[in-house]
């Protein structure tokens, strides 16, 4: 993903800053390199290698967590984002996925709390996307959509982010946001959810 990408970079950049043996340095490099070209199997080998000889980096162990969600193993990855947070408390991407991760587990209110740190670091459109899905689910709707269209803003050609934003105005009864939001979505291949908003649009002035 997209914030996957970007956070390479800091991961990267703390690596680059930071004091360690050499067979941390080469676990972690290696593993970067690896999980990049998609070798997850070698990239998790090298990164718990890495981790091995210097479990105290944060970058690390979200590496090893997005790696591990990458191989579907998401009870795993919140494990190794809570080993990262605790590290690094203020770590976006630590913070970005285990918020993620709890929402999806059910923890709507914990996840708002790590969300909201987490745009706060860093302003990304995955992490404001996850945060109105959290506030939705704790009945914020008011906020929610603020971080809706910010996340709109941040990534216009976001088809997903237009196509929730879609959804969100609709809820309001805002057909005409709605369908400029859908529309986009639609052009922006975030289908089949843009043209079924787009027909729940019709189906409603059919009824008016």
């Amino acid at each position: 993903s997209m914030e996957r990408i970007l956070e390479a970079d800091y991961q990267a950049e703390a690596l680059a800053v930071h004091d360690g043996g050499s067979a941390f340095v080469y676990g972690a490099v290696r593993g970067y390199s690896a999980f990049a070209k998609n070798d997850l199997t070698a990239a998790e080998r090298h990164l718990r290698e890495s981790i091995k000889a210097r479990a105290d980096f944060a970058p690390t162990q979200v590496a090893l967590g997005q790696l591990l969600l990458q191989k579907a193993q998401p009870q795993e990855a919140l494990v190794a984002f809570e080993r990262a947070l605790a590290l690094d408390a203020k770590n976006p991407a630590a913070l970005g996925n285990l918020g993620r991760l709890l929402l999806e587990g059910g923890k709507a209110e914990r996840a708002v709390e790590l969300l909201r740190q987490a745009v706060a670091i860093k302003d990304l459109a995955p992490t404001r996307l996850n945060l109105a899905a959290a506030l939705l689910a704790t009945e914020q709707v008011k906020e929610a959509g603020e971080h809706l269209a910010r996340a709109v803003e941040l990534e216009p050609q976001n088809g997903d982010a237009q196509r929730r934003l879609g959804d969100y105005l609709l809820s309001l009864g805002d057909s005409v946001g709605a369908e400029r939001a859908f529309t986009l979505a639609s052009k922006l291949g975030a289908e089949p959810w843009a043209t079924f908003g787009l027909a729940q649009l019709r189906a409603r002035a059919k009824d008016y």
